[in-house]
């Protein structure tokens, strides 16, 4: 049952236990020879969660997550003070977006139970990551690839030219 991607991070729970543990989201790509995970580890090895961040067009500002930044960009990393999910160009506190790769504390299972449903009658992944923010318990990772985005058909579509262009073959 669809009931937003906080729910469906919820649902590992019991899998997950109180260990860290990577979230990747299948509609976002990442270029294999460049890859993000070890900046996120990077970054969260203090024991706090971290989220992958790409800087985001103003069209995109209404396509994705965006955080709140806590401090300046050091290193590739910045502490996050909340998250607001979707905003668009007019509300968005930062052009820092939320790119599908995250590395969470179990702590994030404890604030998804308590999160009620926000954008579109969903429980948002990014009202916990709001949360941590505003505990200090949560850093970015600014990528610094390319990332794409297959989610939705002219992403798709995008993703696939780039890519071919890439391949000589």
């Amino acid at each position: 049952q669809a009931n937003g991607l906080g729910h469906a991070v919820l649902m590992a729970q019991e899998a997950v236990g109180d260990r860290p543990f990577f979230c990747l989201l299948a509609d976002d790509l990442i270029w294999p020879d460049h890859p993000v995970l070890p900046g996120l580890a990077e970054a969260g090895s203090s024991g706090v969660s971290v989220l992958c961040l790409r800087e985001l067009t103003d069209d995109l500002l209404a396509t994705k997550g965006v955080v709140v930044p806590g401090s300046e960009v050091v290193d590739g990393a910045l502490d996050v003070a909340g998250a607001v999910e979707k905003p668009g160009a007019d509300a968005a506190p930062s052009r820092l977006g939320i790119q599908g790769r995250y590395l969470f504390t179990a702590e994030v299972f404890d604030l998804l139970s308590k999160t009620e449903p926000g954008y579109g009658g969903e429980i948002q992944l990014t009202d916990a990551i709001a949360e941590l923010g505003r505990i200090g318990r949560c850093r970015g990772h600014v990528a610094d690839t390319t990332l794409l985005d297959v989610g939705n058909p002219n992403a798709y579509l995008h993703a696939t030219a780039v890519l071919a262009a890439a391949d000589p073959d």
